[in-house]
């Protein structure tokens, strides 16, 4: 485990109000469902939003063709998953002096490689490497929705699912350079 992961379990085991991770349900391609569970875990803890600010934030772009690294789904480290969208849960502490400072801030992205949470700004640049490199197609744009809304008006389809299945670029081959 690497410093950061290893700064952020103690953490945890500090604040019990932070579920373990390893108690989630977890169902691969199910995304805003996985983060439904995990966000409603987190409001369930009594006072937990007077230490954390949630939030749930959708990733995808006018295509639906977001790349994301360090998926599980990928078959190899160095490709990258095109996901139609994809969703991750933010957590910041309500006690930071500086509410825009995202260097508190961990994600909870339970389709990543990457240890779960996460450092956002570490996050960013495993998930999203050489960004602004990528064909506009690619390209993520994300959409920041308070953890309350999302538990009040969530509703999943899943009928863009019948044919479609996550596309590894082992078939695109866009490939990080290492």
């Amino acid at each position: 485990m690497n410093q950061i992961g290893a700064n952020w379990y103690a953490l945890s085991e500090y604040n019990p109000m932070l579920p373990d991770i390893k108690d989630n349900v977890y169902t691969s391609q199910y995304c805003e469902e996985n983060i439904y569970l995990l966000a409603r875990r987190m409001l369930a803890q009594p006072n937990i939003e007077e230490k954390w600010d949630i939030n749930i934030i959708f990733v995808s772009n006018p295509s639906r063709t977001v790349a994301l690294w360090n998926q599980r789904a990928s078959s190899s480290i160095g490709n990258a998953v095109i996901w139609d969208y994809h969703v991750i849960l933010a957590l910041r502490g309500a006690f930071a002096a500086d509410r825009d400072d995202e260097r508190g801030t961990r994600i909870y992205d339970l389709d990543t490689r990457l240890p779960v949470p996460y450092h956002w700004e570490e996050y960013l640049e495993q998930t999203f490497p050489d960004h602004s490199n990528l064909p506009r197609r690619f390209q993520s744009f994300f959409r920041v929705v308070p953890c309350k809304v999302y538990l009040d008006n969530f509703a999943s389809d899943r009928s863009h699912m019948v044919t479609q299945r996550p596309i590894t670029l082992d078939v695109f081959v866009l490939q990080r350079n290492l």
